[in-house]
């Protein structure tokens, strides 16, 4: 019997990971299918360790480690990139902010206009109220 709160995994470990969800999992925790194809949406951070006996075949455990390594090979590549952009300068951290900022507004932008946004409507600037309120008997010529 688990002693996990009620709607909580009772299968999460110390670090709060739980189970690969296309990995059934029997009472113990065990896994009781194996994925078939390449888990597009697993994350390391969430999830437990796929390990070679959580797949089907060779074939497919051997195509999502290279999965796995590409994105490291991407984020390690975009870190050298804002490395040589930043330099060494004081100001690095503020301009690390700022360039991983610029990539979620870029992503954020893409998503919206995926889902049928308008994004010419969100590129003009946005108009700013008066410094001082100008009251409405003023404001009417």
């Amino acid at each position: 019997m688990s002693n996990a709160a009620p709607g909580e995994n009772p299968h999460k470990d110390k670090n709060g990971r739980v189970p690969y969800p296309a990995l059934k999992v029997d009472s113990e925790g065990a896994p009781t299918a194996k994925l078939e194809a390449v888990p597009q949406d697993y994350d390391v951070q969430k999830h437990w360790v796929l390990k070679k006996t959580d797949f089907a075949t060779d074939a497919v455990y051997y195509r999502f480690k290279q999965w796995d390594t590409q994105k490291k090979v991407d984020r390690f590549k975009q870190q050298a990139e804002d490395a040589e952009r930043l330099g060494t300068s004081e100001n690095a951290s503020k301009a690390k902010k700022l360039l991983e900022m610029q990539r979620r507004i870029a992503t954020l932008k893409a998503q919206m206009e995926a889902d049928g946004y308008d994004m010419a409507a969100f590129a003009e600037e946005p108009q700013q109220a008066p410094a001082t309120p100008v009251p409405a008997s003023q404001s009417q010529g």
